[in-house]
């Protein structure tokens, strides 16, 4: 229980706490008129029964006769128990206000941590497991913030109701208590572990459909050339079913406190009605005694079995919160080293200098750098080649902010980096897979910016630069045309100028090109490095690749193995004309 209102708590943001005390005020409020309402349904039924003994004490009693007392009596307590069913659709709807507004602020929480989280943390995440967390974060708000907002509400009428019932006849409250208890106790002991492993099924078998739905739709090519439809449909239907038995077992438990309570009331009913006779109770007495209880019972009901039910749902969704618990922990205790918030500055730079710099990935031993020294200056294009896994694309992550080296610095015009986000903007990063947005070109190469704030001179002039021109103008709706999701109606050489155009209209000082032409026919990657030609010694250029070809019109070439730089120097003294006719 402790754990749970930690994690509960933890998860509230300032907002929530504060609206949860208004809304707590509220149910006292609510529970009040629910005895108020029950105290009149008593008076009424005395007064149906025995009007001689209680009409004196109505006001208007010398004005109106018998029948109207009792008619103006009864619409009076029509009229405040349509009152407080007013005043109780009113609280209703401030706590499914209350939790939708924190299902987005939750949502944007996460979203926010998960954008600012160093790169480390996204390279040990998938992002389906991301994705499901987002629907952890729905079944936290439908399944335990509203169900114990709602259990709140029905503790203090039950603790409300009960009380009145003790003001009452004592000894008969304690009886509806004993059995009610008895049966309560008995449902939550048989059912209370039995939920929560259907809960802990249910979430994870939901996070493997997640998984298993992008891997089906993101490699489809590859599923469809080897006819594996069916392997991964078999394993979605396979985790479907599972979770289907378990929400199926869970929906159950739910209707079972009903049952049993419904059943612990009916028989307190019956022994009540015995009791009342046994004692030498008259009848008349016994229906007005009798009829309160039942009307509290009736008021019970669907009280204590919203309780029991959101105490089961709870039970049943707890593992979602644990899991956006921990990923929430998690996140905002390694917030501090991530990248801070977009800035338009720049660190203005001559020379860039990376002095016995040496990184390795958490949990493993051997160095992805090892005492990494490298110059280059403003201006000029290097090259960093080597085999797979030389560490190639980790020193460009090093040299991003991406990744924090354990060992050596950075040095800009032989400074340390204050701000990582103002040396960032320097740089536009060009991958082999193009992040492509699925809009129009125009949105795809302003990335980021509104499209009322797009400058459309300096996009015309990035579309020339990049020669994307030619292509645009081939499209029936030219910029307007959308490209599908990852740019899938565009060729590969076509992404990549739209890649290019993207790095020129931002006005980046540093353009990486990492592996960008790898995937690129001969002709194609001959006219992107045409592109990328003309930007040396107006921008400075970082060129990882495996083609030769590709690097050949760098000024420094950087070889690297096994993390370490083994050779440096130009084109001729790294590769040799040899290499390159071979």
């Amino acid at each position: 229980m402790r754990k749970f209102f930690h994690q509960f708590l933890f998860l509230l943001d300032s907002h929530a706490r504060k609206k949860i005390l208004v809304l707590l005020i509220f149910f006292i409020l609510s529970s009040c008129l629910d005895v108020v309402g029950l105290g009149l349904i008593s008076m009424f039924l005395a007064l149906i029964i025995n009007p001689g003994k209680y009409l004196n004490y109505l006001p208007f009693n010398h004005f109106l006769h018998k029948e109207e007392l009792i008619f103006f009596s009864g619409s009076l307590i029509i009229l405040s128990l349509l009152l407080k069913a007013i005043f109780n659709s009113f609280v209703q709807m401030q706590v499914v206000s209350t939790g939708f507004k924190f299902n987005l602020s939750l949502k944007i929480r996460l979203i926010h941590t998960f954008q600012y989280a160093p790169y480390i943390y996204h390279i040990n995440q998938s992002s389906s497991s991301l994705l499901a967390r987002m629907g952890y974060i729905d079944t936290f708000t439908g399944s335990i913030l509203l169900p114990s907002l709602s259990i709140a509400s029905n503790l203090m009428i039950t603790f409300g109701i009960t009380c009145f019932l003790i003001v009452l006849n004592p000894i008969s409250t304690a009886l509806l208590i004993t059995l009610c208890g008895v049966f309560i106790g008995i449902n939550n002991g048989l059912l209370k572990e039995k939920i929560k492993k259907m809960g802990k099924i249910f979430t994870d078998g939901s996070a493997t459909i997640i998984k298993n739905i992008q891997h089906s739709i993101s490699g489809i090519k590859e599923i469809r050339i080897f006819g594996k439809e069916q392997y991964f449909l078999s394993r979605i239907e396979a985790s479907a079913i599972v979770c289907g038995k378990a929400s199926e077992t869970n929906a159950l438990y739910q209707t079972l406190p009903r049952y049993t309570i419904e059943s612990a009331l009916s028989i307190f009913i019956i022994l009540l009605c015995l009791g009342s006779l046994f004692f030498g109770m008259k009848p008349e007495n016994i229906i007005s005694f009798v009829g309160v209880f039942a009307a509290a019972g009736a008021r019970l009901l669907p009280t204590m079995t919203q309780l029991t039910a959101g105490i089961n749902q709870i039970r049943f969704s707890a593992h979602s919160m644990d899991k956006v618990y921990h990923e929430l922990k998690v996140l905002e205790q390694i917030k501090s080293a991530a990248i801070p918030k977009a800035s338009s500055n720049k660190i203005q730079f001559s020379t860039i200098s990376l002095q016995n710099l040496s990184f390795h990935y958490p949990n493993r031993k051997i160095h992805a750098l090892r005492n990494i020294n490298l110059t280059f200056h403003k201006g000029q294009s290097v090259g960093i080649i080597g085999a797979s896994g030389a560490g190639k694309s980790t020193l460009i992550n090093v040299l991003l902010g991406f990744l924090e080296p354990q060992e050596g610095k950075i040095l800009i015009d032989e400074q340390a980096i204050t701000n990582m986000r103002e040396w960032t903007n320097n740089f536009a990063y060009i991958p082999q897979e193009i992040f492509l947005l699925d809009d129009t070109i125009k949105n795809n190469i302003a990335l980021g910016i509104e499209e009322s704030e797009i400058d459309q001179d300096q996009l015309e002039k990035a579309i020339q630069m990049a020669r994307l021109d030619q292509v645009i103008n081939e499209l029936p709706e030219g910029i307007e045309t959308l490209i599908g999701e990852k740019g899938i109606r565009l060729s590969g050489g076509q992404r990549q100028r739209v890649a290019l155009a993207r790095a020129f209209y931002h006005d980046r000082e540093i353009v990486v090109l990492d592996e960008a032409t790898s995937s690129l026919d001969n002709e194609t990657e001959r006219e992107i490095i045409h592109s990328t030609k003309c930007l040396q010694k107006v921008k400075t250029l970082i060129v990882i690749a495996h083609r030769l070809t590709t690097v050949q019109h760098c000024n420094i070439i950087f070889k690297l193995s096994q993390g370490e730089i083994i050779q440096s120097g130009s084109f001729q003294e790294v590769i040799g004309r040899n290499m390159l006719t071979a």
